[in-house]
């Protein structure tokens, strides 16, 4: 079985710290998620069920940091301009730190992930 310890393998001290802290986070902010390990992309999947349909967010890491990405997040409304990318499948933000600040602005992109998962559902 796959955890989430292999994709922090890896990394750095700062990149592993600032990835278990959202883990825990995300763990909190979303009642009865699904944690998946996908050790080949070193990433997290956090959803309700299988398939993008119940897919709330990817947690990833690299050298560069961490980032969490949402399905179809180029949809959400981002008063704060975070939100990068355009890919084929989600876009994401990137996760310097979890500052009273930085959780409201993600707790935000959640909200509307959820909402989003409930549409779709």
């Amino acid at each position: 079985m796959r955890t989430f310890e292999d994709i922090c393998l890896p990394y750095d001290q700062k990149v592993v710290s600032i990835a278990h802290e959202l883990r825990e986070f995300l763990i909190e902010e979303l009642p009865n998620i699904q944690e998946e390990i996908d050790t080949r992309q070193n990433m997290a999947f956090y959803s309700y069920g299988k398939g993008y349909k119940n897919l709330i967010s990817m947690l990833s890491l690299s050298k560069q940091g961490v980032k969490l990405g949402f399905y179809k997040g180029w949809d959400f409304d981002d008063p704060f301009k975070i939100m990068k990318g355009q890919g084929k499948v989600h876009s994401h933000i990137e996760i310097m730190d979890l500052s009273p600040q930085a959780k409201e602005r993600i707790r935000y992109f959640l909200t509307q992930a959820v909402a989003s998962y409930q549409k779709r559902k």
